[in-house]
């Protein structure tokens, strides 16, 4: 979780961690990339960062082990106060998704495709289009279509529309919960640069990218993950 002072003067924040769950919750927090611990603060009151300058961040690491069964069945939610202005609250929900063979495709999603919790292998490419079950899961796409004429069958760039000036706007097939990065390279299929990040809409995202003036040939690549 990336903690952000979005505001313009320096100040401090309180992380709290999940809490007034039944059973409890397994979890450890942990400062990046230093690694020093603060489950300890974070589970009782909340741990209080230092003094960030403005646009400043504090990455904070969560491990949580789900032997608790109630976990799979709520948002556990992280927040981060300004303690300048306590108003300023910044939410992080997260809900786990439970995964008995412990392939990194969760169950619902193998019975969704599979009809099964446990019956696909992430390492498989079921519908035989270049892509893994896991790489279909990350990208949102569906494992079980090869079918070019589907958006969502797998993960590509549908579609180029020139705009007016030196611009052009690309689509791809998206999920609302996934983080999208788009790329570009010159002169070639190489050197990638990242020009953004962002979440994606459902059914699918546009990026439009312009210049000031004729760009060189120019090459647009998208990757997904996981928040």
């Amino acid at each position: 979780m990336t903690i952000r002072n979005y505001g313009t003067v320096a100040d401090r924040f309180l992380f709290q961690a999940p809490a007034n769950i039944t059973g409890g919750i397994d979890a450890r927090y942990f400062l990046q990339p230093a690694g020093t611990e603060i489950s300890a603060t974070a589970t009782n009151g909340g741990w209080t960062s230092d003094l960030m300058s403005a646009g400043d961040t504090r990455e904070v690491r969560i491990q949580i082990i789900a032997s608790n069964t109630n976990l799979f069945n709520l948002d556990l939610v992280f927040t981060s106060t300004s303690l300048t202005d306590p108003t300023k609250v910044d939410r992080v929900r997260m809900r786990l998704l439970r995964d008995d063979d412990n392939d990194g495709l969760p169950d619902a999603w193998e019975q969704q495709y599979f009809g099964n919790p446990t019956n696909a292998l992430a390492s498989d490419d079921s519908d035989g289009d270049g892509f893994s079950n896991l790489a279909e899961y990350i990208a949102g796409t569906d494992p079980t279509s090869a079918d070019p004429t589907r958006a969502d069958s797998y993960l590509r760039i549908t579609q180029i529309q020139a705009g007016a000036g030196p611009s052009l706007t690309i689509t791809w097939p998206s999920a609302a919960n996934r983080i999208y990065t788009v790329e570009r390279a010159s002169n070639g299929p190489g050197g990638f640069t990242r020009l953004l990040e962002l979440f994606g809409n459902p059914f699918q995202t546009s990026y439009r990218d312009s210049w000031l003036t004729n760009p060189p040939p120019s090459f647009y690549r998208v990757r997904a993950e996981l928040p």
